[in-house]
Parts: C-alpha cells; sequence; structure tokens
C-alpha cells in the first residue's frame, strides 16, 4: 500500500531525530563503542607489524650512526697519534742532525789544528826526501830557510810529502818562501797547506766552476790558502789580498799585525770575537784599514763563540758606495777600485757547503766588471777513511 506524502515525510523526519540523537550521544560519551565497521583482524595485525618493523629499522639506523661515530671518533684519535709521532720523529731527526753537524765541525777543527804546522811537497826526487834531515837540506838550499821537520811520511805511492814542521811561524816562513822555486828553471816543485778533504774538496770544486765561467767570458779568480794574491797586469793598478782561518785574533802578536800590513785588502775568518768584544778590539786594530766585523756566534751558554769574519781595506783605495759591505751569515763582500780596476773580494766561513755553494754561485753569476777573487774559510770534506786522495 503506497504511503501518502505526509507519512513519508513523519519517516524522514523520524530517520533524521535519531540520526542527531545518535550524533549528540557521541559527543557526550566519547568512549561509547561505535557503530562503525571496524577493520578486520587481518589488516590490523599487517599494520601492528609493519610498526614494528619501521621501529626496529629506525632502532638499527641509529646504532649503525652511532657506530660511525665511534669509529670516525677513533680515526680522528688515530691520526691525531700518528701526527704527533711523525712531529717528534723529525723534532728528533733534526736534533740528531744538529748534533751530527757539531760533531762534524769539531772533528774538522781538531783535523785544522793537527794539520796547522803541515806542508804538502809534490815533485822532488827520491834522495832529496828520503828523510827529514835531508828534507831540512833542501829548503835550506832552495827556500833559504832553516827548519827542524819533526816528521814526514809520503803519500800517494810517494808522489806527495807530507811533512810536519817544528812550529808554525817556520811554516810560515816556507809559504812566504816557496815562490822562489818558480824560479828555478826545469823542475816542478810545489808546496801547499795540508789541507783537511774537506777544504780540498771546496777547492775542487771552485776551480771547476772557476774554469766553467772563464769559458764564458767572465774573469774570475779564487783560492784558498794563508796569503792568497791577486794582481792585474799593471803594476800601477796591482791589489795585494789575503785571507787567512786566524783560529781566534784576540791575542795576536806584533809581528802579525805587521805581516797584514804589506797588504791592500784583508779577510779574516773564524775571528771568534763576538760584538761586546769588537767594541774593544776595534780600538787596537791597525789604524791604516778600514774594518768592519760580522760577530762570532754562540751555540750554547757554554765554551766560546764560532765562526766570524773581519775584513780590512786598506785606506786610500776607493771603495764602491763609502762602505761597499756585502753581507750575510758567514759571508762578507767588499768591492774597491784601483785606478779604473774594479775589484770585489768575498770572504766566506762555511758552516754549510750547500749555502755557501749558493753564495758563490749567485756572485759568479752577478756578471759584473772587474775581478772577482773568493776566499777563506769552506769546512768542506769528502770520504770518511782519514786518507789523502788525488785530485
Amino acid at each position: 500500500m503506497k504511503k501518502s506524502d505526509s507519512e513519508s515525510e513523519r519517516d524522514e523526519d523520524h530517520k533524521r531525530k535519531r540520526e542527531e540523537g545518535r550524533e549528540s550521544e557521541e559527543r557526550i560519551n566519547p568512549f561509547r563503542k561505535s557503530k562503525k565497521v571496524e577493520r578486520s583482524p587481518v589488516k590490523k595485525a599487517m599494520d601492528e607489524e609493519m610498526k614494528k618493523m619501521l621501529e626496529k629499522i629506525m632502532e638499527d639506523v641509529g646504532e649503525i650512526k652511532e657506530e660511525n661515530r665511534k669509529r670516525s671518533r677513533e680515526l680522528e684519535q688515530l691520526k691525531s697519534m700518528m701526527r704527533e709521532k711523525e712531529e717528534k720523529w723529525e723534532r728528533e731527526k733534526m736534533e740528531l742532525k744538529e748534533k751530527m753537524t757539531k760533531l762534524e765541525e769539531k772533528m774538522e777543527e781538531q783535523e785544522k789544528r793537527v794539520r796547522k804546522k803541515n806542508i804538502v811537497v809534490t815533485g822532488l826526487d827520491e834522495e832529496e826526501c828520503e828523510n827529514e834531515k835531508k828534507l831540512e837540506k833542501w829548503m835550506k838550499a832552495e827556500l833559504e830557510v832553516e827548519v827542524r821537520v819533526k816528521e814526514m811520511y809520503k803519500i800517494n805511492g810517494g808522489k806527495m810529502i807530507v811533512a810536519e814542521l817544528e812550529s808554525w811561524g817556520e811554516k810560515r816562513k816556507v809559504m812566504e818562501n816557496k815562490r822562489k822555486l818558480r824560479e828555478k828553471k826545469g823542475k816542478r816543485v810545489y808546496i801547499e797547506d795540508d789541507m783537511t778533504k774537506k777544504e780540498r774538496d771546496t777547492q775542487k770544486k771552485l776551480r771547476t766552476l772557476a774554469k766553467e765561467e772563464r769559458e764564458k767570458g767572465l774573469r774570475v779568480k779564487g783560492r784558498k790558502g794563508k796569503t792568497n794574491m791577486e794582481r792585474n797586469k799593471g803594476e800601477n793598478e796591482q791589489i795585494r789580498i789575503v785571507f787567512w782561518n786566524v783560529a781566534g785574533i784576540k791575542n795576536k802578536e806584533n809581528e802579525f799585525w805587521k805581516y797584514l800590513g804589506e797588504f791592500d785588502v784583508v779577510g779574516l775568518v773564524e775571528t771568534w770575537v763576538e760584538e761586546k768584544g769588537w767594541e774593544r778590539l776595534e780600538k787596537r786594530m791597525p789604524r791604516e784599514f778600514e774594518w768592519k766585523c760580522q760577530y762570532a756566534e754562540r751555540e750554547s751558554k757554554k765554551g766560546r763563540a764560532k765562526g766570524g769574519i773581519i775584513m780590512g781595506v786598506k785606506k786610500g783605495l776607493e771603495e764602491e758606495n763609502g762602505s761597499g759591505v756585502k753581507e750575510e751569515r758567514g759571508f762578507m763582500e767588499r768591492t774597491v777600485k784601483r785606478k779604473q780596476r774594479k775589484w770585489r773580494i768575498v770572504t766566506i766561513y762555511s758552516r754549510s757547503m750547500k749555502e755557501t755553494k749558493r753564495i758563490i754561485e749567485e756572485r759568479v753569476k752577478e756578471q759584473e766588471e772587474g775581478t772577482l777573487v773568493i776566499g777563506g774559510d769552506f769546512n768542506a770534506r769528502i770520504g770518511g777513511k782519514g786518507r789523502r786522495m788525488e785530485e
């Protein structure tokens, strides 16, 4: 039976009121069991499992991150330890190197002291150097000096003789008079200082370097010794130069200073003069020279200072740019003129062969006009067995 329109409206009205009443009750009592259809137990279990899996994954990721942070800290600590060990090793290596250098310097000084009164003679006949007495007789006849030979021995298959004289003064007389050998015709006899291996090696390198530069057209002269001289061809332009390892200058006798007065330029090395000492010493230096001093340096509070350079230029010589002095540690250069000729005189006291080689090469490559003279104490060494080597 078909409902009338009024009945249909009443049904709709009742239905709407029931719905409104239900919603009002749910707002008043939220814990009331919902009449909505719930998810199935299987789907709910799957959701729970997924949630647990995600939580487990996040937990594992956190542990991995923490482990990585821990390993990074350990790695950084290891790197820091390695750096500290490397720095410590470098310090120890430098200290060991410095100790070895000081030991070598002491050994070199000791060797130079031992050789100080020695001369080396080359080119003598067998009968002239058979023993000490015959060598003394030969020097008296050829050099016109009387000396006493304490000991002599032959080296390099008998080609060279090393002779120890009674005193350094006797040796100086021999070195001063050896020029007389050049006046002898038909015989080539040479007398030289008994240099250490270090000094001989430096001399060899300097000769090679000078030869190369001469081939390029540059005029170069350099010799190591106690009385080195350089002369120009023109007598009125000649200049006399001496380089001398004095092994301390404070207590030199009048004869020493008188001898230096014969030269125009003086280069003294291993003076052992410090700044305070120079203030007193300068007042007693020969007044015919303009003196410049590079102070000796102390390596520790104990003992004496080492090194030191003093150069003197005789008054009357024109010096470039007033004083004309160039210097750095272990090196001093003075430039002078006589007439129209320029002379660059370099005095060296070497502590490092590498640094000395650099200084010499720089001086040579400057290609300035005039004559370059290099001398001093180069402290060079070759070999390690204590025997002389032919050059």
